[in-house]
C-alpha cells in the first residue's frame, strides 16, 4: 500500500515542468549575456591593440622628449592591452561554462524531465487505480471466489504466493530483452507495479477478472498491453509464473523470468505462481 497522495505527485509533476521552463529561460539568458560579454571584450582588445600599434608607429619617428613621452604611453598601452586580454580570457571561460551548463540543462529539460513527468503521470494513474480498488481488510475471511485476505491465495487452483527472493535464474539468464509481444521494459515494469498496487489488492478484496475488464473499458482501455485485466491474465491467467524448487532450496524460474526480475528490482518479496516441489 502507498501513502503518497495524488495531489503531492501532481504538484511534483507541475513543479518539474515549471523548473524545466524556468531553467531553460535562465540558461538562454546567461548564454546570451556571456556571448555579448565576449564580443565586448574582443572589441576592447582590438581598440587597445590598435592604440598601442599607433603609438609604436609614432615612436619610430619621434625624437627627444616626444620619444620619452611615447615610450611611457606605450608602456601604459601595453599594460592596458594585457588587462583587456585577461578580461577576454575570463569572458571566454564564462561563455564556455555557460555553454556547458546550457547543454546539461537542455539534456535535463529535453530528456530527463519529460521522462520523470511521464513516470509521475504513470504513478498518478496507478494511485487513481489504487484508490478505485477496495482495500482488503487484514482480518477479513476468504471471499466467495476463494481469494484469501492475506494474499496467499487468489481463487485460482494451484496459484500460490512464492517468495521471489529465493528465485535464481543465473543458469538461465534473460537474453532476449523485454520485447515479447511488442512490449518493452517500461511495459513490464508497469505491469508488475500495477499487479502489486491495483490488481492484487483488488483480487484479495474479491474482484474478478471481469471487474478489471469492465473498469478497463470504462477508461477506454479496450486493447493494448497496459490493461488491468491483462495484468490479471499475466499473473493468474493461462501463463502464470512457473517455479520449481531445487535441492538447495532455491527456486528455478521456468517461465516468467522477466516478471520476476522486474519485481526483484522493485523490491517485491512475493509473486503469484505455480510452485513445483
Amino acid at each position: 500500500m502507498t501513502s503518497t497522495s495524488p495531489e503531492a505527485v501532481s504538484e511534483l509533476r507541475s513543479a518539474l515542468a515549471a523548473w524545466a521552463k524556468a531553467a531553460s529561460g535562465i540558461v538562454t539568458q546567461t548564454r546570451a549575456a556571456t556571448t555579448a560579454l565576449v564580443g565586448e571584450a574582443e572589441s576592447e582588445v582590438r581598440i587597445r591593440a590598435t592604440r598601442k600599434a599607433a603609438l609604436e608607429n609614432a615612436l619610430r619617428a619621434a625624437r627627444g622628449e616626444a620619444r620619452v613621452r611615447l615610450v611611457k604611453e606605450i608602456q601604459l598601452a601595453d599594460a592596458s592591452l594585457e588587462h583587456a586580454r585577461r578580461g577576454l580570457s575570463s569572458a571566454t571561460e564564462a561563455a564556455r561554462s555557460a555553454q556547458m551548463l546550457e547543454r546539461r540543462i537542455n539534456e535535463s529539460t529535453n530528456e530527463r524531465v519529460p521522462l520523470a513527468v511521464q513516470a509521475l503521470g504513470g504513478k498518478l494513474r496507478a494511485l487513481s487505480d489504487y484508490r478505485a480498488t477496495s482495500a482488503p481488510s487484514a482480518t477479513s475471511t476468504p471471499t466467495g471466489n476463494g481469494a484469501a485476505s492475506n494474499g496467499s491465495g487468489y481463487g485460482v487452483q494451484g496459484i500460490v504466493d512464492v517468495p521471489i527472493n529465493h528465485a535464481d535464474f543465473d543458469d538461465n539468464p534473460i537474453k532476449d530483452g523485454y520485447h515479447r509481444g511488442g512490449a518493452n521494459i517500461s511495459d513490464y515494469r508497469w505491469a508488475v507495479e500495477t499487479w502489486e498496487s491495483v490488481v492484487r489488492p483488488g483480487v484479495v478484496a474479491g474482484k474478478t477478472r471481469e471487474d478489471f475488464a469492465r473498469r478497463d473499458a470504462e477508461m477506454g482501455r479496450h486493447v493494448g498491453f497496459r490493461r488491468t485485466a491483462g495484468v490479471y491474465d499475466m499473473f493468474l491467467g493461462d501463463h502464470p509464473i512457473q517455479f520449481s524448487r531445487r535441492a538447495d532450496g532455491t527456486l528455478d524460474v521456468a517461465s516468467g523470468r522477466h516478471r520476476v526480475q522486474i519485481a526483484q528490482q522493485l523490491g517485491l518479496t512475493h509473486l503469484p505462481g505455480r510452485l513445483h516441489e
